[in-house]
């Protein structure tokens, strides 16, 4: 509870930098912000056109879809980038001030998820032009989706900085790793992909999958999101956040001597 509590005494620290990071990744743009809905619509068309000639699928079913998991993909794929550099690029913070580190991967996973909330915005719009019977009292369970999506991503992007911070090549592999989980994860392709693949056991056991379903299902399907998918995030969520613990506790004061 005392690390928890001297994290909230320097939100404003935390918080500061966040908001830093994101005016140093949009100054001196035309769009700023703006960029965080168009980059995943202009993704989603080409991907809904290429796709839908493949797999001869009408486009307009599949926009929503790739649109949704890209705004979620991105926001996961930003954090564990940025995260796992977080006690890299906050060296001259962390040789200065006796703040908790744990801060600085939840800078970075802030920081994308502002971003997400923008490209989010844009989605709900989409939707409510596409598909505006699904809205709902369904609905309603996305605002605590978002926090426990906040909740799943910054344990993981918690355990990449301590790893990051001592193996400085390891956001290489972070890069490889995001791409592949990427193939195996409903991003783009639907679940009946690979459900007729023989490969549907990865759905099962995805856990980027079940954080999907709990956007899609209020939002394109008008329905609330399924039980199941709910306790594997939270079992998930949990197991991610014993770990983080147990890193910070054996590793927080090393990383002074990798920096």
């Amino acid at each position: 509870m005392d690390y928890i509590i001297k994290i909230w005494l320097s939100r404003y620290f935390w918080s500061h930098l966040a908001l830093a990071d994101l005016r140093s990744r949009y100054k001196r743009s035309f769009l700023g912000l703006g960029w965080c809905f168009v980059k995943p619509f202009g993704m989603t068309l080409l991907l809904s056109f290429v796709m839908g000639h493949i797999f001869h699928t009408p486009i307009d079913d599949s926009v929503l879809f790739i649109y949704s998991g890209l705004v979620i993909w991105e926001f996961i794929v930003l954090s564990v980038l940025t995260g796992s550099n977080a006690f890299v690029n906050a060296q001259l913070y962390i040789g200065q001030f006796k703040h908790p580190l744990a801060i600085y991967p939840l800078r970075s996973v802030l920081a994308a998820f502002i971003d997400m909330l923008f490209a989010f915005l844009g989605l709900i719009i989409f939707v409510f032009v596409r598909k505006p019977s699904n809205f709902g009292m369904a609905w309603m369970g996305l605002l605590p989706t978002f926090l426990l999506l906040f909740l799943t991503v910054l344990p993981v992007v918690t355990i990449a900085a301590f790893i990051g911070v001592r193996f400085r090549d390891f956001s290489q592999l972070v890069t490889l790793l995001m791409q592949a989980l990427q193939l195996i994860s409903p991003v783009f392709f639907q679940p009946e992909v690979f459900y007729k693949g023989n490969i549907g056991f990865i759905m099962d056991i995805n856990p980027i999958y079940h954080l999907m379903e709990l956007f899609r299902a209020p939002l394109l399907r008008g329905e609330w999101a399924s039980g199941t998918d709910l306790a594997f995030i939270l079992l998930t969520a949990f197991s991610l956040w014993l770990l983080a613990c147990l890193v910070i506790i054996h590793q927080e004061r090393r990383v002074i001597f990798y920096l």
